[in-house]
């Protein structure tokens, strides 16, 4: 998305936060640089964000802070909490994992047991639902989203303890240990927000979140001059897609 804000002629900087303890810093040195609107990525820095839009809001009431990949309830006006609901892409993951399946299970792994991961986990059972009422989902949480061990051994787990031939991963930086516990064990595995089809031959179809859409779109329209609710949805009316054609 961002890559493509810059080739229409915007002025885009990144950066990558690696310490917590930089979050307040670096959002106060972004804001400093006189940006029209600011991007942060998932909850922990979003927090800071919105911790401190008062102050942002008193020395830049220009600037609007999108808040990309969040469910976080707030009040703050010159802040938006910015969900690409993964409920549909899963969906389809869904049905064309009951589809694909040559047994009547198959798995679902995630991170953390919240309202984002959730989306994925019920997406999917509801997508295998609507192929083949048959066909059972078998879920887990590794409680590790960025330890891809962790992913692997409760892939391994899964695998030793059910007679599944497929997992969907929705595990974030844990999502290569999934997807190597699969294809060691040579089942099918579905991949998740990019296409992931790169990684190993056996993940066969990704689960795709368009956040490029979201990014594009709201930039542009504060560039028209709109006003933005304190939280926004994205989903597949926006215009998205939800698999990636190269897995057709």
């Amino acid at each position: 998305g961002f890559k493509e804000l810059e080739a229409a002629g915007w002025e885009v900087k990144c950066i990558e936060i690696s310490e917590a303890a930089e979050y307040p810093d670096q959002i106060r040195a972004m804001a400093a640089e006189d940006y029209a609107v600011m991007f942060t990525m998932f909850d922990e820095l979003s927090q800071v964000a919105l911790d401190l839009s008062d102050e942002l809001a008193e020395k830049y009431p220009d600037l609007h802070v999108f808040m990309l990949d969040t469910y976080m309830e707030h009040d703050k006006t010159n802040c938006s909490s910015v969900s690409v609901d993964p409920f549909e892409s899963s969906f389809v993951a869904g049905f064309i994992a009951a589809n694909v399946t040559e047994k009547d299970i198959v798995g679902w792994i995630g991170h953390k047991d919240i309202l984002k991961i959730q989306r994925f986990r019920d997406g999917y059972i509801a997508g295998v639902n609507y192929a083949d009422k048959d066909v059972e989902v078998v879920a887990a949480f590794t409680g590790a989203p960025k330890d891809p061990i962790k992913g692997q051994e409760t892939a391994r787990a899964m695998i030793q303890n059910n007679d599944i031939d497929l997992i969907y991963q929705t595990n974030y930086l844990g999502g290569p240990g999934v997807i190597a516990a699969c294809a060691e064990a040579n089942i099918k595995c579905i991949g998740v927000d990019s296409w992931q089809g790169d990684i190993d031959p056996c993940v066969f179809w990704s689960a795709v979140k368009p956040m490029n859409i979201a990014v594009v779109s709201l930039a542009n329209k504060y560039l028209e001059g709109a006003e933005f609710k304190t939280s926004i949805d994205f989903n597949l009316k926006s215009g998205g897609a939800v698999y990636d054609k190269r897995d057709e």
